[in-house]
């Protein structure tokens, strides 16, 4: 946790802004490819990458009242450690300055699919 926590935004200064998380410019790419001359942990690796995913989805959700359901199936099937992935994903959504209502939305879809430790009470006020 503590290693996503400080390498996942590293990279955001030498990145193209507006890319896909996927795209070898995007700050998500640079981190995972930075981060695995480390680890070796693919998991560990696709949280570094999708990192904001859930804020990209959420926001896709407010605009529209829908997401890309496909989109998130595969998010969901990427990531295997949903307990530390939902954690980061609250530390990093407690930011100052950043809106908290996407914290319970995902959580709540991620649990329509996945059993979890982390709920909505994990959440900070």
């Amino acid at each position: 946790l503590k290693f996503l926590i400080h390498v996942h935004d590293t990279f955001k200064a030498q990145s193209t802004k507006g890319v896909p998380a996927i795209d070898p410019h995007s700050h998500e790419s640079l981190a995972r490819e930075f981060a695995s001359e480390f680890i070796n942990d693919l998991d560990m690796l696709s949280s570094i990458q999708y990192h904001d995913e859930s804020y990209h989805l959420w926001k896709q959700f407010m605009r529209t009242g829908k997401y890309d359901n496909e989109y998130f199936l595969y998010l969901l099937s990427a990531i295997g450690d949903w307990n530390l992935y939902l954690a980061f994903t609250i530390i990093d959504g407690n930011t100052k300055g950043k809106n908290l209502e996407k914290l319970p939305w995902f959580i709540k879809e991620v649990q329509r699919y996945k059993k979890t430790r982390v709920d909505e009470s994990w959440i900070l006020n």
